[in-house]
């Protein structure tokens, strides 16, 4: 539980550890609003720069829920139900998964420490960054509920539980963080007439603030523990498993995207969409044509450290075709299977370009998806917005 100080000291760390963190309003959407009906990490981007103990710079979103502080009001036993009201999305994290209104934005919650000797949670910007049809990132209007991981989402960042550290600002927007670090189950009253309720999930835990009763029980009536998720993403990361099935050989019906982070040995799903039959199509098409004029100096088959994807064609009939995109600092490639001859699981190669990236990319893919590191330099203007940038 977060130290008690006195009003004085907060005053006084307050004016001393804030810094400004904010950037210029976005004026357009790149993103039609329209394409929100198709989108529906233990993870940790580590950012260059960051320090352990560092500049506060979004406001502090976090509130420890204690034993001691359960001063909310009773509201009415939540029954599970998957289930949903009509246009909610899914919303995916390492097997936890749960149900949200389609405009929500995303962004991210209490994280674990970079110091694996330090097991205090930081705050690297448990706010909303990205808002859908759109593409800017972190310039969300004001209130903009959102769902957070326990991700980087700024190098800003503050240990929660700090000595002197300030108190965090009362909600002024319902949120949902999945399997946020330092925050146990139970239910807290977080000020401005918001609660803070948590609950477990298989290994994680689901975190819903909202000063309606009501929203809180009807998202966390929706949350469980899957091992593959509504978007067709098994949760559990295994390299091994893709590429798998020949592209050529499925009809495009829709497209899972799943993104995973491997870090320490070990690979969780961070985020997952599906997009619809015609990105499917336009996928497989960009993966294969882009392929025959890429002429890689090799063909990046080991588990990659860092973010990865999984992508796969599915088809009505059930079977799916899934390619694997790596962004790492050494290879960036897209594999695939083809049935040649003599082998019915030969490996291609396509490049990462703004072609074989657009048919799946877009608000949430800006949010959460640093992206190659080169990127800049052979994306263009079609690339803009695809992905978030390498933080620091």
């Amino acid at each position: 539980m977060a130290e008690k100080l006195s009003d004085q000291e907060l005053e006084r760390i307050m004016r001393d550890g804030l810094a400004g963190h904010a950037e210029d309003a976005a004026d357009t959407l790149r993103e039609p609003v329209a394409e929100l009906s198709r989108a529906p990490r233990r993870g940790w981007v580590v950012a260059a720069g960051v320090a352990a103990a560092v500049v506060i710079g979004v406001p502090l979103a976090w509130q420890f829920v204690g034993g001691d502080d359960q001063s909310a009001p009773p509201d009415d036993p939540v029954v599970a139900d998957p289930t949903a009201p009509a246009g909610w999305r899914v919303e995916s994290y390492d097997g936890v998964q749960v149900r949200v209104p389609a405009d929500w934005g995303w962004g991210g919650a209490p994280m674990p420490n970079l110091d694996p000797e330090d097991h205090r949670p930081l705050d690297c910007g448990a706010a909303p960054f990205v808002v859908p049809g759109s593409t800017d990132y972190e310039s969300v209007p004001p209130g903009t509920p959102y769902v957070g991981r326990p991700v980087m989402m700024t190098d800003a960042c503050t240990i929660i539980g700090l000595e002197n550290a300030p108190q965090p600002e009362a909600p002024s927007a319902d949120s949902v963080w999945l399997d946020a670090e330092g925050v146990e189950p139970g239910k807290v009253d977080v000020g401005n007439g918001y609660v803070r309720e948590t609950v477990e999930v298989g290994s994680g835990t689901v975190t819903v603030t909202s000063d309606d009763a009501g929203l809180r029980a009807k998202i966390l009536a929706t949350a469980e523990a899957v091992d593959v998720d509504a978007n067709g993403c098994d949760t559990d990361g295994d390299w091994a498993k893709v590429p798998a099935g020949p592209l050529r050989e499925v009809e495009p019906d829709s497209l899972s995207v799943c993104a995973y982070s491997t870090q320490r040995g070990e690979a969780r799903l961070v985020w997952s969409t599906r997009r619809d039959a015609d990105d499917a199509s336009e996928y497989a098409k960009q993966v294969e044509g882009s392929s025959a004029l890429y002429d890689p100096n090799r063909v990046c088959t080991e588990r990659p450290n860092g973010d990865w994807l999984a992508i796969g064609v599915n088809d009505a009939a059930g079977d799916t075709a899934w390619t694997a995109v790596v962004m790492g600092n050494e290879c960036v490639q897209v594999l695939w299977h083809y049935r040649a001859q003599g082998d019915p699981e030969s490996v291609a190669v396509s490049p990462v370009l703004p072609r074989t990236v657009a048919p799946w990319s877009g608000s949430l893919s800006r949010a959460y998806l640093p992206g190659p590191m080169d990127w800049g330099r052979y994306a263009g203007k079609d690339g803009a917005g695809m992905f978030r940038g390498i933080l620091g």
